[in-house]
C-alpha cells in the first residue's frame, strides 16, 4: 500500500514502514520525495511508528501555553467558558485524539484536559479540588459547565 501526500508531493509505504528508496523511483521520477521511515502526516492525522506519534501530540499539547494564559486573564469568565467549550474543545487536540491511536494521544489528552479546567478556573479566581474539576466535564443539563474532556473521548484509531 502506498500513500501519497499531494500538497508536498511525498509518497510513503503506509502499510509496510521502513522502505528502501529504490521502492519509489517510478515516484521520484514525477518530482516525489519519498518518505522512507514511514513517518507523515495525511488529512492532519499522523501515520508511523509510537516515538513519532507521541512527539507530535506532546508538540501540539505543548503549543496550548499561550491560549490558556490569554483566557486566564482575559476577565470575563462567561466569555472564557464560551471561547473554552466551543472553539478549544474542537481544536486540533480534539482532531488528532480522535485519529491518532489511544497510546501516543491519552497522556497529552489528559494533560489538555487538566489545562482546559484550570484556565476556567483562573478565570473565575477559583481553585479547584479534583472533584470540582470533574465537574468541569459535565453538561449544564448536569451540574457542570460542558467543557467536555477529550481524554475520554479518544477513539481506538
Amino acid at each position: 500500500m502506498v500513500g501519497l501526500r499531494f500538497s508536498q508531493l511525498q509518497v510513503a509505504a503506509a502499510a509496510f514502514g521502513t522502505q528502501a528508496e529504490e521502492s519509489f523511483a517510478a515516484f521520484m521520477a514525477e518530482g516525489c520525495t519519498p518518505v522512507l521511515d514511514g513517518n507523515l502526516e495525511v488529512l492532519k492525522s499522523q501515520i508511523g511508528d509510537a516515538e513519532f506519534l507521541w512527539a507530535f501530540c506532546l508538540k501540539v499539547a505543548a503549543n496550548q501555553t499561550d491560549i490558556w494564559t490569554f483566557l486566564a486573564e482575559l476577565g470575563d469568565p462567561h466569555v472564557t467558558q464560551y471561547l473554552l467549550k466551543w472553539c478549544v474543545n474542537g481544536s486540533r487536540m480534539n482532531y488528532i485524539a480522535r485519529t491518532t491511536p489511544r497510546s501516543a494521544t491519552h497522556d497529552e489528552a489528559l494533560a489538555f484536559d487538566k489545562d482546559v479546567a484550570e484556565a476556567f478556573a483562573a478565570s473565575c479566581n477559583l481553585a479547584l479540588s479534583d472533584k470540582q474539576r470533574a465537574r468541569v466535564n459535565f453538561s449544564g443539563k448536569n451540574g457542570g459547565i460542558g467543557l467536555r474532556s477529550i481524554a475520554e473521548r479518544i477513539d481506538g484509531a
